[in-house]
């Protein structure tokens, strides 16, 4: 078992590597897009979207896991930052809201 100081990230918690597609919607919009997951904590998620977004704004973000055993992971999240890592593509970080 990894104890708090076991990892390389003195993070509350340790992050978790992802390779998955990701749903996400803003609060107040009803339409959908689909971005690429890459990691997640207790408390928050990194993915990939070709959409900046303003810190602060509140999306609705559904994890979709490639085996159907894992259900979806439904969340509403709040934007952090945005780092722009190429023309058109953010990696977009999100704390639960």
């Amino acid at each position: 078992m990894l104890g708090r100081t076991d990892h390389s990230e003195k993070r509350d918690y340790i992050r978790m590597e992802v390779d998955c597609d990701v749903v996400y919607r803003t609060e107040d919009g009803s339409t959908e897009k689909q971005g690429k997951g890459k990691n997640l904590s207790a408390t928050g998620v990194l993915f990939e979207s070709d959409e900046n977004f303003p810190a602060g704004t509140r999306l609705v973000l559904k994890v979709m896991p490639r085996n159907t055993i894992t259900p979806p992971l439904d969340m509403t999240v709040e934007v952090v930052r945005v780092d722009e890592v190429g023309p058109g593509q953010y990696m977009v970080a999100c704390q639960a809201a």
